[in-house]
């Protein structure tokens, strides 16, 4: 259960916090020093990142790597971002559990504006069609009972009943961050706090969070942010949920959520607006059964050439 309260910390878009407060011209006029960040792609040029993902907190740690080939295209007045998944000679197709491999299998492609900001996935439809039978193939998913299924199935309709913007956030949350601060402009050395909706796999959650450049130097912007959900709302959502997929009998009551939070670094090049490296750490605290537990879910984005 612990895993799942992570799951549900980890929200769908952190490129939402990072969506600029001020034009670079109004941050002049108010005398405060800010940096802008450009959006500049290397127009069909292929660039390299690797995702690492690292979860402890739910039996032995897990440890998953996959890379992909992301390249930039015009399409009028907009950009095109296509993300294909690589496998090295020799490898294998994705296994069953390797979900993100899976959706990510077939090449994607998503309608970007001028400034950098994610407006659409293409072929949405047939994104959901592979993203429904990855989810329903998971070993997890198939060591429920009937009632269980069900649930399954519903959380599934809910989540393609989702906001079209909420459903880009879904699949473009493992490359989100590659252009997440492109078309910003930030105060430098100043954190700046918002209170925000976000979606989740247990829907909508009210999400506090703060961002910060921390440096500008050698054409690198540093940027971090923190945030975090009520401790109360997450537990009663995990508890929901829980309750729905469990069989019958199984005590789901007794978790309580004693903190949760969301850390997450960029370093962004200032001449492409592209993130060079992406961190996000999500930690979460229970007590189950009388006892104290902890989950963290680390995934790194890095570029690799």
């Amino acid at each position: 259960m612990i895993l799942a309260a992570a799951a549900a910390a980890s929200l769908g878009a952190p490129a939402a916090a990072l969506r600029p407060v001020a034009t670079q011209a109004q941050a002049q006029a108010a005398g405060d020093e800010f940096v802008e960040i450009p959006f500049a792609p290397p127009v069909g040029r292929t660039l390299r990142y690797r995702l690492i993902r690292e979860r402890t907190g739910d039996g032995p740690a897990r440890r998953s790597e996959v890379s992909f080939d992301v390249s930039f295209r015009r399409s009028g007045a907009f950009y095109i971002m296509r993300v294909q998944l690589v496998l090295p000679p020799g490898v294998p197709a994705p296994d069953a559990e390797s979900a993100v491999a899976r959706i990510f299998s077939r090449p994607t492609e998503f309608r970007l504006d001028e400034s950098g900001e994610m407006l659409e996935l293409l072929d949405l439809e047939e994104h959901w069609a592979t993203a429904d039978q990855v989810l329903q193939e998971l070993d997890v998913a198939r060591q429920l009972d009937a009632r269980g299924r069900a649930a399954v199935a519903q959380m599934i309709g809910q989540m393609r009943a989702l906001p079209p913007q909420a459903q880009l956030d879904l699949f473009a949350r493992n490359v989100a961050p590659i252009v997440a601060a492109a078309g910003g402009a930030f105060p430098i050395g100043e954190e700046l706090a918002e209170e925000r909706p976000a979606q989740s796999i247990l829907g909508e959650l009210r999400q506090t969070a703060t961002i910060r450049v921390d440096a500008v130097e050698r054409g690198i912007v540093r940027l971090s942010t923190r945030s975090n959900i009520s401790n109360e709302e997450l537990q009663a959502r995990v508890r929901t949920m829980f309750g729905n997929l469990a069989p019958p009998g199984q005590d789901v009551g007794r978790m309580r959520i004693l903190s949760n939070e969301v850390v997450e670094t960029y370093e962004v090049s200032h001449s492409t607006g592209l993130t060079l490296r992406y961190r996000a750490e999500m930690i979460v605290v229970t007590e189950e059964n009388g006892e104290r537990l902890r989950a963290a879910d680390v995934r790194t984005l890095e570029f690799v050439h």
